[in-house]
C-alpha cells in the first residue's frame, strides 16, 4: 500500500476539471486542460506500479471502510495497467483532437460556441474520467457507479451533438446499455448483501479468490455469475446484444466514437477478467464452451458486416463488434497467456480503433462525407490521416511493429492451448483463422477504397489543421512505443492472471 493517495487524486482531478471547464471560454485552454488532466492517471499508475518493484497489486490508502460495503480504494496491478493506459492516453489525445472537430460541429448545428464548447469538454471529462475510474477500483458498487456516470455523460453527448436521428439513437444506446448495467447491479447486490462486502480485491487480504463459488449457495452463485456476465457482455456488444453499437457509434460525434468504440466496450471484457474470474476462479465448462462459440460467432458476424458496409463509421463500428470477439475468446480459454492477450487486445483496440475513428473524423472534417463510395485517392491529399488509418488497421489486424501484434499472438497461443487440451483442432481453429482473414479483408479493402482507389471527385488539400494532425501523430507514435514496452509490462500481467486462476 502506498503512503500517498496518488491514484485517487489522479482520478478525482478530471472531475474537478469538468466543473472548471464550464466557466472557461477559451477553446484551446479547455482542450489542453482536458488533455493534461486525463493524462495524469496513466502517469500515476505507471509511477506507482513500477516504483513498487512488485508484480502484485499496489493500493492507495482506502478512502473509506464501510460496513456491508467494503473498502473503497483504488489500485493498480499487471492486469489493470494496460487497460488504464489505453483509457487515459487515448482520452488525452482525443481531447486535443476534439477542439477543431467540435467547433465545426457546433457551427453546423447553429449553436453558440461560447456555451456549447465548455459544455462538451465538461461532459467529455466526466465520460473519460469515469472509464478510467472503472479500471482502478476494487469494489463492485464503485465499478457500477463509474459505469453509470460514463453512460449518462456519453448519452448526453450523443443526444446533443450527434448526427442523424441523434435523440432516438441516444435513447436506444441509453436503454440497451442501462439494461446491461442493471443486470450487473443485480448480481453485485446479491453477492455483496450475502457475502457482506462488495470488494473483489481487498487492500490487505488481496483478491477474493473463489468467494462467490464457495460462500454462495449453488443457485445464488449461478445467479450472480450469469447476471453480472450478461451485463458485461451487453457492454462489450457481443453478438446478440450488439444492436445498440452500430447506431450509437456511427451517429455519435466522432471524438466520442473514438472513446465509445475502443475504450468503453473494452471495459466489459476487463470486467469479466477482473471480477468474474476472481470471484469464481474460472468458469463452468458448459459456459466456457458457450462463450468460446459466442466469441467466434461475434468475430465472424462483425467482420462480415464490416465488409459489406459503405458508411466508414459503421464499418469501424462493426469492426469493434468483431474485435470484442477476440477479447472474449482469449478470456474464455482460461489459459493465462490467452487472458493476458485479451487484456493487451483491449489496449491495442483502444489505440487502433481510436486512430481509425480519428482518421474517419478527419475525412468528415475536411470533406464532409463518410460514404466510402464517394471517396478515393486521398493518400496524397491527407498523408497524415492516411498514415493514421494504415497504422490503425495494422494494430487491429495484429501486424508489427504495433501493440496489436503481441495481443493477437497471445490470444492465438491461449486458444491453441485450449484446443489442444480439448483434443479438437481442425474446425474450431479454421473458424478462428476465418475471423482473422475477415479482419484483414475489411481493413485493407477499406484502406484501398478510401486512400488508394480512384478519385470520385476533386478534393482540396487536407491535413491542414495542426491540432488534428498532431493528435494523429501522437497516437501513431504511442501505438509503436507500446509495442516496445510490451516486454516490460507482460510479465506482471501474466503474474496477475496466474494469481486470479490460483496458479503460482
Amino acid at each position: 500500500m502506498t503512503g500517498f493517495p496518488l491514484l485517487t487524486i489522479s482520478i478525482l482531478i478530471p472531475f474537478i476539471a469538468s466543473f472548471m471547464a464550464l466557466k472557461m471560454r477559451d477553446g484551446k485552454k479547455l482542450s489542453l486542460l482536458s488533455s493534461i488532466t486525463l493524462l495524469l492517471p496513466s502517469l500515476a499508475a505507471m509511477h506507482v506500479y513500477f516504483r513498487s518493484g512488485t508484480s502484485g497489486a499496489v493500493f492507495d490508502p482506502p478512502i473509506a471502510r464501510l460496513a456491508g460495503v467494503g473498502s473503497i480504494s483504488f489500485f493498480v496491478d499487471g492486469l489493470s495497467l494496460p487497460v488504464v493506459l489505453g483509457a487515459s492516453l487515448v482520452s488525452a489525445i482525443v481531447a486535443l483532437y476534439s477542439l477543431p472537430y467540435m467547433v465545426k460541429r457546433v457551427e453546423e448545428m447553429g449553436l453558440a460556441q461560447e456555451e456549447h464548447i465548455p459544455k462538451y469538454f465538461a461532459l467529455y471529462l466526466v465520460f473519460a474520467g469515469s472509464m478510467i475510474g472503472v479500471t482502478l477500483t476494487n469494489n463492485l458498487i464503485v465499478f457500477y457507479l463509474f459505469l453509470e456516470l460514463s453512460l449518462i455523460s456519453s448519452f448526453l453527448l450523443i443526444n446533443w451533438y450527434g448526427y442523424g436521428d441523434r435523440k432516438r439513437i441516444a435513447i436506444l444506446y441509453f436503454v440497451w446499455t442501462h439494461i446491461g448495467a442493471a443486470f450487473f447491479l443485480l448480481g453485485s447486490l446479491v453477492y455483496g448483501v450475502i457475502v457482506g462486502t462488495f470488494d473483489f480485491y481487498h487492500p490487505e487480504k488481496g483478491p477474493m479468490l473463489g468467494w462467490a463459488s464457495t460462500i454462495l449457495t449453488p443457485f445464488l452463485a449461478k445467479l450472480v455469475l450469469y447476471t453480472i456476465l450478461f451485463g458485461l457482455l451487453v457492454k462489450m456488444a457481443v453478438l446478440g446484444v450488439h444492436f445498440w453499437l452500430p447506431y450509437a457509434h456511427a451517429e455519435a460525434p466522432t471524438p466520442i466514437s473514438a472513446l465509445l468504440s475502443p475504450v468503453l466496450i473494452g471495459l466489459g471484457g476487463y470486467g469479466v477478467a477482473r471480477i468474474l474470474l476472481t470471484l469464481y476462479q474460472g468458469l463452468p465448462q458448459g459456459l466456457q464452451v458457450f462463450l468460446i462459440a459466442l466469441a467466434l460467432a461475434t468475430m465472424l458476424y462483425g467482420g462480415f458486416n464490416a465488409l459489406k458496409e459503405n458508411d466508414i463509421k459503421r464499418i469501424l463500428a462493426y469492426s469493434s463488434v468483431s474485435q470484442m470477439g477476440y477479447v472474449l475468446l482469449g478470456i474464455a480459454t482460461l489459459v493465462p497467456v490467452g487472458i493476458a492477450g485479451s487484456i493487451y487486445h483491449i489496449l491495442a483496440h483502444s489505440f487502433g480503433k481510436a486512430l481509425l475513428f480519428m482518421a474517419a473524423g478527419s475525412i468528415i472534417y475536411y470533406y464532409e462525407t463518410r460514404q466510402v463510395s464517394r471517396l478515393g485517392g486521398l493518400a496524397h491529399l491527407v498523408p497524415i490521416t492516411a498514415s493514421a488509418a494504415l497504422v490503425g488497421f495494422l494494430v487491429i489486424t495484429g501486424v508489427p511493429p504495433t501493440i496489436g501484434f503481441w495481443s493477437e499472438v497471445m490470444i492465438i497461443g491461449g486458444y491453441s492451448g485450449y484446443l489442444m487440451e480439448a483434443g479438437s483442432l481442425s474446425i474450431p481453429l479454421l473458424v478462428f483463422v476465418s475471423g482473422i482473414g475477415l479482419s484483414i479483408a475489411y481493413s485493407f479493402i477499406t484502406m484501398k477504397k478510401v486512400f488508394f482507389g480512384q478519385k470520385r471527385q476533386d478534393f482540396a488539400q487536407g491535413d491542414t489543421d495542426k491540432m488534428v494532425s498532431s493528435s494523429l501523430v501522437m497516437a501513431i507514435i504511442l501505438s509503436i512505443v507500446l509495442f516496445l514496452l510490451f516486454g516490460y509490462m507482460a510479465p506482471g500481467t501474466l503474474d496477475s492472471v496466474n494469481i486470479i486462476l490460483g496458479g503460482d
